[in-house]
């Protein structure tokens, strides 16, 4: 079976947000895009009970759970997690410019919360309960992590949730 290749400006349009849904206006050189179009979506590390550690050490790396984001910030905790390495893979290991949201919970008041990461928690990794959003190289990461700290971004999450 051969599949057609989308030409360019099919992918652009789909990429493309609408002028009718552009929530408001941007600067003349911006864009309003589809996040899936210039951003990865990733799930959290899955792992059981017996797998996980308290201390740190050089077997293991941390895993941020919800209680690690604060003030859009992300934050060691007393009661950090670690898990073996092996069930980390290197794609799941955080970056700059990477956000992390709490994507599942039981609270409407803790869900969306988000932290950009900073160089304290490069090549960690984050729990099944968050998802970690990696925009592309071509983005701005300063910009691209401010959206999520904006009450347009959580009144959209609280609508939603």
């Amino acid at each position: 079976m051969i599949r057609k290749m989308k030409s360019i400006e099919e992918l652009l349009e789909e990429a493309l947000v609408g002028e009718a849904e552009q929530p408001y206006e941007v600067p003349e050189n911006w864009i309003w895009s589809i996040a899936g179009a210039v951003t990865k979506t990733l799930r959290g590390v899955s792992y059981k009970k017996h797998q996980v550690e308290s201390l740190k050490n050089v077997n293991n790396s941390l895993i941020l759970r919800g209680g690690n984001i604060q003030d859009g910030k992300l934050l060691n905790q007393d009661d950090n997690v670690y898990v073996p390495k092996e069930l980390v893979k290197e794609e799941k290991k955080l970056k700059i410019g990477d956000v992390v949201i709490v994507s599942s919970t039981g609270s409407s008041k803790v869900i969306g919360k988000a932290a950009s990461v900073s160089s304290d928690f490069v090549g960690e990794s984050f729990g099944a309960f968050l998802t970690t959003i990696r925009p592309s190289k071509k983005m701005d990461n300063g910009y691209f992590s401010l959206f999520y700290q904006t009450s347009n971004y959580r009144n959209m999450i609280s609508n939603l949730a």
